[in-house]
């Protein structure tokens, strides 16, 4: 089934998240709100943000680990997860075979279509639970069935919009109805501060002064770090550098490759050029290439 459905994502929905606490999803005039697939790839890189439109993701296969506020979630096929507009969230690592399907709702539309139904709890901004959930298989498939109609009548405005709000009631029904909790562990507070500490912009902190304001001592950070978000601290710094490089760089019009990634927090070019072709997938200067011919 992946396989029929794989789909780009769209241009509107950029595979580029800036590193911004808060993103905005340039959706199409008239729409309440969209709907696309996604297949893992080297080449996104998502930091933590969040946006004012519900998110529903249907994990179809692979694994992933999603960073929520003070937890992480393991993700396998069949797992439904809503973020909330309030809610911090990133995909912190996913397999290669990762795919998903991802719908969101304005709120406008969203409260419209769930006034007075037990759905209404969607249109709270951070509402207290866990609001994720394993489906059974054939609940899962046959949400995703109509997550592909929706994307085949994207251009019809009226016929999307109609099944975004069918869509929504009909998944907050299938995610009550199940009892399947999908695994996810608690942060340690001392893991949440570093997590925030990096995410400010205070990545060259030296392990040892991140640690004594975390409040663990160095070895215990990095192992409760590691265990936790599921990776080190060093590649969580770098991938948080790397989408900096990303938001500086642009098109390669304002600033050179060696510029941004000096701005960015890499210590020197090769340091950067490494770290960017494994992430990435491809080197600097095809990434320039890219972005020129996007623009």
């Amino acid at each position: 089934m992946a396989q029929q459905l794989l789909v780009a994502i769209p241009e509107s929905l950029s595979v580029f998240v800036a590193p911004r606490m808060f993103e905005k999803f340039n959706l199409p005039k008239g729409t309440q709100g969209a709907v696309w697939f996604y297949r893992a790839r080297q080449t996104s890189v998502w930091p933590m943000h969040k946006h004012s439109e519900l998110e529903l993701n249907l994990v179809i296969s692979g694994r992933a680990s999603y960073i929520l506020g003070d937890r992480r979630y393991e993700l396998r096929a069949d797992d439904l997860v809503w973020l909330f507009p309030a809610q911090e969230h990133q995909l912190i690592d996913r397999s290669p075979d990762y795919e998903m399907w991802v719908v969101v709702f304005t709120p406008q539309a969203l409260k419209a279509a769930v006034r007075n139904s037990p759905a209404a709890i969607l249109t709270e901004r951070d509402p207290a639970g866990r609001f994720c959930k394993s489906l059974a298989h054939g609940d899962m498939l046959s949400l995703t069935q109509f997550c592909a109609e929706l994307f085949r009548n994207s251009e019809h405005v009226d016929i999307l919009n109609a099944g975004l709000r069918y869509l929504v009631l009909r998944s907050w029904e299938r995610f009550a109805a199940n009892a399947g909790m999908p695994h996810y562990q608690t942060l340690h507070p001392a893991v949440e501060n570093a997590l925030q500490m990096l995410r400010r912009g205070e990545s060259d902190e030296s392990l040892g002064r991140l640690s004594l304001r975390a409040g663990l001592s160095p070895a215990r950070l990095s192992r409760r770090f590691k265990t936790e978000v599921g990776l080190g601290i060093a590649e969580y710094r770098n991938r948080l550098r790397l989408e900096r490089f990303i938001e500086r760089y642009g098109s390669g019009n304002r600033l050179t490759a060696l510029a941004a990634a000096y701005e960015a927090g890499f210590h020197s070019y090769a340091q950067f050029h490494r770290v960017f072709s494994r992430l990435m997938g491809y080197g600097p200067a095809e990434h320039r290439r890219r972005m020129q011919h996007r623009a």
